[in-house]
């Protein structure tokens, strides 16, 4: 599967989020984040948009808070810098930097996981498909 994209996305693999001490595993961060659910966050099999912003300060904000929650953003990795366990990218420009674990396709607005297909994308909840 793939997420949808928006304006500024953290997004973390599941894997990874289950190995955060911090949070304590993907289930607890989901039970966290319940309200957000669909609104903020959203996820596929294999990744997760845990967060997003609306602006570079609000990025920078975000980057460090999941820092000291102990993950690696932007690390040296063979002489380039890469994205290690969460990255940042636009919904409308991409990646800033390397992630060699994402994949990303702009002209539709979605990211996946590069070890899997993209399959059926999911993202936030949409009023004008709510029928309660």
């Amino acid at each position: 599967m793939a997420i949808f994209l928006e304006c500024i996305n953290l997004v973390i693999p599941i894997e990874v989020l289950d190995s955060c001490e911090a949070v304590g595993g993907f289930r607890s961060f989901l039970r966290a984040q319940a309200e957000w659910i669909g609104r903020g966050v959203w996820y596929d099999e294999y990744l997760c948009r845990a967060d997003g912003a609306m602006s570079p300060a609000d990025a920078r904000a975000m980057i460090e808070m999941w820092e000291r929650r102990g993950l690696r953003g932007r690390v040296e990795q063979g002489g380039q810098v890469v994205w290690q366990d969460f990255c940042v990218l636009d919904g409308y420009t991409g990646l800033r930097g390397r992630c060699p674990w994402l994949r990303v396709d702009l002209s539709v607005g979605y990211a996946w996981h590069a070890k899997h297909p993209p399959g059926q994308a999911v993202g936030p909840f949409r009023w004008d498909e709510y029928d309660g």
